[in-house]
Order: structure tokens, then C-alpha cells, then sequence
């Protein structure tokens, strides 16, 4: 039972805590895009700000990925790679719900394989920083076993997202800029004032 307990409070924990990741870290690159030094501070105002369109938006992606899935695999990552954007788009751009996905859906038309080939190539070396934090945290929980075991290995997972996420979402915020730039045919900087404090 309490092995349950605590796997059920770190499920929810991490539920809770990625919209305000995913939100926060995409402002911070569009800032940094933009050449500016935003603050920590301020990520988290516009990633509370944005909390329950984060989660809206996740929701959708998530049974539009899944309908895809269920159709067949490829459809699944197809509409999964046409729909990186839409966390993005409602920190710097504001859209909200499937307007986002819309929008996501339009603007990655034609870019499927840079999208596709960068977006492995990060997530190659996301997963190799995760094995290397991860592992050692993993070998202990194991040893412990239980509650604490788990727990342990949270602590290792979450340190690894930590160290990984950031570059994650600042490789989907460049993919966002540089294809806005190809097909709206605007400067970094114009589109990165859009960013701007969000409240």
C-alpha cells in the first residue's frame, strides 16, 4: 500500500510539474533567442499564468496522437511530430487549445524531416544523459527495493530530466523560430518579442 502511495504521489507530482516546465523553459529560450536574460522568476510567472492551457493542450495532443496511434503507428508519429509546436505556441504566441494545435499543424507543413531528424538526434542525446545520471540512482532503488527504492529512483529521474529538459525545449523552440522565419518570412527578434511577459 505504500509503495502505491508513493507512486501514485510522484505520477501526479510530475503531472503537475511538467506543464510548468514545458511552459517556463519554452519562454526562457524564446528569450534567450531573442538575446535578452530573462529570470527564472519570470518563467514562472508566465508558465503558472499559462498552467491550465499547458495542460488543455496536452490533453488534445495526447488523444490526437493516440486516435493516430490506434489507426497505425506511423499516422501516431506523424500527427505527434505535426503537433511539437503547440506547447510553445501557447507560451510565446498565446494560442490557445486546438487553436495551437492548428497552428502547430500549419506551421510544421513541409518540415516533417528536419523536424523529425533533429528532434531524434536530441532525444539521442537526452536519453544518453538520462542513462548516465539515471542508472546509478536506478541500481540503488533497486537495492533498496520498496517505497524507498522507488523513491530513490525518482530522485534520479528527475535529476536527469533536470539536467536534460532544458535542452530538449530550447532544440523545439529553435525548430518553432527557424520555421517561422522560413514561412512567415519574420526576423528572430520581431518573433521572439512575442514572448514577451505573457501575463
Amino acid at each position: 500500500g505504500t509503495t502505491i502511495s508513493v507512486v501514485v504521489f510522484l505520477v501526479l507530482l510530475q503531472a503537475l510539474t511538467a506543464p510548468i516546465l514545458t511552459g517556463g523553459l519554452s519562454w526562457l529560450a524564446a528569450r534567450f533567442y531573442a538575446g535578452e536574460e530573462p529570470s527564472v522568476q519570470e518563467a514562472l510567472q508566465v508558465a503558472f499564468s499559462k498552467f491550465l492551457q499547458l495542460i488543455w493542450v496536452g490533453i488534445l495532443t495526447f488523444f490526437a496522437v493516440l486516435g493516430g496511434l490506434i489507426l497505425l503507428i506511423i499516422p501516431g508519429i506523424l500527427i505527434s511530430l505535426r503537433l511539437t509546436f503547440s506547447p510553445t505556441l501557447v507560451v510565446v504566441e498565446g494560442v490557445k487549445g486546438s487553436g495551437a494545435l492548428g497552428r502547430s499543424w500549419r506551421l510544421s507543413k513541409g518540415l516533417m524531416g528536419k523536424i523529425f531528424l533533429t528532434l531524434v538526434l536530441s532525444f539521442i542525446l537526452v536519453a544518453i544523459v538520462q542513462l548516465l545520471v539515471g542508472v546509478p540512482f536506478g541500481i540503488i532503488g533497486e537495492a533498496l527495493g520498496g517505497a524507498p527504492g522507488i523513491f530513490v529512483t525518482f530522485i534520479g529521474d528527475a535529476l536527469a530530466g533536470t539536467i536534460s529538459t532544458p535542452f530538449a525545449m530550447i532544440v523545439v523552440v529553435l525548430l518553432y523560430f527557424d520555421a517561422r522565419v522560413r514561412k512567415e518570412g519574420f526576423d528572430a527578434g520581431l518573433l521572439a518579442a512575442e514572448a514577451g511577459p505573457n501575463l
